[in-house]
């Protein structure tokens, strides 16, 4: 099996998000077999071919994407509007297959109700990060089913309490 590809992309290095990515720590330290990246978004495009995908030969799990395409995805999001439309799809076809949390911060609090960049089940206040964290860790490990990107606010809240199973 391949070891865990965490990856992390923080745009603007704020200390805001010291408890993220402490939390990133004490969970990749708890694993035995698992890599991190830490790369801002333009790093990742500009290494990115999407014509590349289909020269890759398969990885384990037989999908034909290449092995450094990350299993887990956290993006840190500082402000408002930090992140276009044309980026979230550019992560939707860098990393199909990735599970995806977008960590946002005080200033990006609306954000889910004033807009819609980021599909609802990906995001997560700073605050309950660890927590989403050890959920998406259990989802990959197969211990939890996982929470589509299309989730209502419903369904997310029945996940995130663990007391129900999505509604799909």
């Amino acid at each position: 099996m391949k070891p865990l590809q965490l990856w992390l992309v923080d745009q603007a290095r704020s200390t805001e998000f010291a408890g993220p990515k402490q939390a990133v720590t004490t969970a990749l330290s708890a694993l035995n077999d698992a890599c991190f990246r830490e790369a801002s978004l333009a790093e990742l495009k500009s290494g990115y071919d999407r014509r590349s995908i289909d020269r890759h030969p398969p990885d384990d799990r037989g999908d034909g994407l290449s092995a450094d395409r990350p299993d887990l995805l956290v993006v840190l999001q500082s402000w408002p509007d930090q992140f276009t439309p044309a980026d979230v799809c550019f992560i939707t076809q860098y990393a199909p297959l990735a599970r995806v949390i977008v960590c946002y911060g005080s200033w990006c609090g609306a954000d889910g109700r004033t807009r819609s960049v980021w599909p609802l089940a990906w995001r997560i206040p700073v605050e309950g990060f660890a927590e989403r964290l050890a959920i998406e860790l259990a989802v990959i490990a197969g211990d939890r089913p996982p929470l589509p990107a299309t989730a209502s606010r419903e369904e997310l809240f029945r996940w995130e309490s663990g007391h129900c199973q999505p509604l799909f």
